[in-house]
């Protein structure tokens, strides 16, 4: 049983720490992979010759985006403003 608890209190503090050091720079790549599909890869799916091409960067970047659009990022500031 303290195994167990002991456990569940590790991956707690993983999950702050994955969500105070990694989704930052997560947040930043995504926001530069959306702009890449949206104003690049987007447009050149027009020609047929490059439409396999912007396809298929469009669907490697897919997971980067869901992954990093899944879990918000905090806003500290925010909520110590809202209790004062």
């Amino acid at each position: 049983m303290l195994l167990l608890l002991l456990l569940g209190m590790s991956l707690i503090r993983r999950a702050v720490w994955v969500s105070e050091t990694l989704l930052p720079s997560l947040y930043n790549a995504s926001t530069v992979a959306f702009g890449v599909c949206l104003f690049i890869l987007l447009p050149l799916c027009i020609f047929r010759k490059t439409l396999g091409f912007a396809g298929a960067c469009c669907l490697g970047t897919a997971p980067h985006l869901v992954l990093s659009s899944y879990v918000p990022l905090p806003d500290r500031g925010r909520y110590l403003d809202m209790a004062a």
